[in-house]
């Protein structure tokens, strides 16, 4: 069995990085709709191309979420906290 010092750092590790792969997808999400927005404002796109290029980007958002989920609970059921 690993030290608690090591199981923490290594659990935390694969935490903190599945953490960042969804804050990369949610920013990524933000800047879609962020430009679909600006350019429906200023009519320089259709508003049904970009929403659904929007709906798009918040499904596959739901995808990461859905799956960094799923990895977490395997995670933390194969290594069980040693308290």
């Amino acid at each position: 069995m690993l030290p608690s010092s090591v199981y923490g750092r290594s659990l935390y590790g694969e935490v903190a990085g599945r953490l960042q792969t969804l804050r990369v997808v949610t920013n990524e999400t933000n800047r879609e709709l962020k430009a679909a927005r600006a350019a429906v404002t200023k009519g320089q796109a259709s508003a049904e191309l970009l929403l659904d290029r929007a709906l798009s980007s918040i499904e596959h958002l739901n995808e990461v979420a859905q799956a960094m989920t799923r990895q977490l609970d395997d995670l933390l059921r194969n290594h069980p906290c040693p308290y």
